[in-house]
């Protein structure tokens, strides 16, 4: 359980919004693997041979130019639904499907942050189609810098085996099932392959380092699976953590713009708090949009001068916003917190 936002009687919605995200978050985890376990089968395996065989890291845009992101066709969504009561997010059997979990999420949460008396009347299918378009837009082109990402991570590898030491870099499937790895997540898995490789090379034979044996080359593979897996499924998961977090919150954002439209909010009465987790652990960044207001349709801006629509302006962001009214008591700063 993370630690409470706030004494306020929203803390529920925020607890459970934060479970949620986590239940979409891991479903999306395991979608981003099959994605890129997918895209990396797709690669052209003659064209990455030739990389590999001349160290030509221009080449895997060659190989990658069939499976390369086109349009957003692939995230296209399912038909709205009417909400009427809170509830988590399931699992599902695809990513758009989860996708489209969290939105209803962040609807539903949202419709818990509206006062009472308008809470039927806002129309929820305007608002969740909004939001689908906004996000449409968003996770194509986060899968458009994934691919890229993917690539760049694919290329470090292919420099690298340019090094004789790294002859054991030079396998074209091996490549292909590194698909998901970033450039610095390559650079290191290449780092601690050499550093696997020296150890394995000790002690030196008359002053000369011995050669790999074949049970010698198969250790270094198995070590740098493991190692490539377990880095795959980190940025997975961050991916899953930050997706899922921008889908509830554009929901979310989206249902007080329509509210909004609609007449349902007033202007110079209603207005979203950004509101954060007032630990330690709360970055910079994120502490100068604590507990600022501004209008629902509006862009938040903190003390050193960054705007932002919503929260998540970075990954693993545990910031929400909470809407209020001119009554509603301010929260306390963090450094507030410390005083005290």
């Amino acid at each position: 359980m993370r630690p409470p936002l706030s004494n306020a009687e929203e803390e529920s919605i925020f607890q459970r919004m934060d479970d949620a995200c986590d239940t979409c978050a891991a479903g999306l985890k395991a979608h981003i693997l099959r994605r890129w376990e997918k895209a990396g089968a797709g690669l052209h395996q003659p064209t990455l041979a030739l990389a590999l065989a001349y160290g030509a890291p221009s080449a895997i845009n060659i190989a990658a130019k069939n499976i390369r992101p086109l349009a957003s066709r692939a995230m296209k969504f399912t038909k709205p639904k009417s909400v009427a009561k809170a509830k988590a997010t399931k699992l599902t059997d695809n990513e758009a499907a989860a996708i489209e979990d969290a939105l209803e999420a962040g609807i539903e949460f949202g419709l818990e942050a509206l006062p009472a008396n308008i809470r039927s009347r806002v129309d929820v299918e305007e608002a969740t189609a909004l939001a689908r378009r906004r996000l449409s837009r968003g996770i194509f082109r986060q899968h458009l810098a994934e691919f890229d990402e993917s690539l760049r991570g694919l290329e470090r590898i292919v420099d690298a085996s340019r090094d004789p030491a790294l002859a054991v870099l030079k396998d074209p499937i091996q490549l292909s099932q590194m698909f998901g790895l970033n450039a610095q997540q390559a650079a290191i898995i290449v780092r601690e392959t050499q550093s696997t490789i020296a150890y394995l090379r000790k002690p030196p034979i008359r002053g000369v380092e011995r050669p790999l044996t074949k049970e010698d080359i198969e250790t270094v593979r198995r070590v740098m699976r493991r190692r490539v897996r377990q880095a795959v499924e980190a940025r997975a998961e961050l991916q899953g953590q930050t997706l899922a977090q921008e889908a509830i919150a554009t929901a979310q954002q989206a249902l007080y713009d329509t509210a909004k439209r609609q007449g349902l909010l007033d202007a110079d009465k209603h207005f979203k708090e950004w509101v954060t987790r007032r630990d330690e652990k709360v970055c910079p960044r994120c502490d100068a949009f604590d507990h600022k207001r501004v209008p629902v349709d509006e862009m938040f801006v903190s003390d050193t001068g960054e705007k932002a629509y919503q929260p998540g302006i970075h990954p693993r962001c545990r910031c929400r916003t909470r809407l209020v009214t001119q009554r509603t008591a301010a929260r306390p700063r963090r450094s507030q917190n410390r005083a005290a």
